[in-house]
C-alpha cells in the first residue's frame, strides 16, 4: 500500500480493572504497551477459532509498564510489598479469570480510531 498511518505502531493505554474483594469492588488501573495491529490483520485474528485473548495480546508484545496511581493489585507473597509493574506481574494478572478479556477490550479501544466528542 502506498500510504501508512503517521502515528506510531506502538500503543500505550490504560486498562481499568475491578476486582471483587469479599463483596467489595476494588478498582485498579495499569498502563500497558503493545504493538498496533492493522484492521485487516485484526479482523482475521478475531475470526480465528480457538484464539484466546491472552494469545492475541502476547502476539502484540503486550507489556505492563506501570500501575495507575502506583497502586498494585498484587503483592509479593513473601514480603507483602506491592508488586512492581513487570512481566511477572502481567503473567499473574493474566491468570485472573476474565482478565485477558478486560485487557483485550482496552487494547482494542486503543488500537482503533475514536470519534471526537462534539463533532
Amino acid at each position: 500500500m502506498r500510504y501508512k498511518l503517521v502515528v506510531s505502531d506502538e500503543l500505550e493505554f490504560t486498562a481499568r480493572i475491578l476486582l471483587n474483594d469479599a463483596g467489595v469492588e476494588r478498582q485498579y488501573g495499569c498502563r500497558l504497551q503493545a504493538s498496533r495491529l492493522p484492521g485487516d490483520a485484526l479482523d482475521i485474528k478475531l475470526k480465528t477459532p480457538q484464539l484466546l485473548a491472552k494469545d492475541l495480546l502476547s502476539g502484540q508484545a503486550l507489556r505492563l509498564v506501570a500501575w495507575e496511581g502506583d497502586i498494585s493489585p498484587l503483592q509479593d507473597a513473601e514480603t507483602g510489598k506491592p508488586a512492581p509493574a513487570d512481566a511477572e506481574a502481567l503473567e499473574c494478572l493474566m491468570a485472573v479469570p476474565n482478565m485477558p478479556n478486560v485487557l483485550l477490550s482496552a487494547y482494542l479501544e486503543a488500537n482503533g480510531a475514536k470519534a471526537k466528542a462534539g463533532n
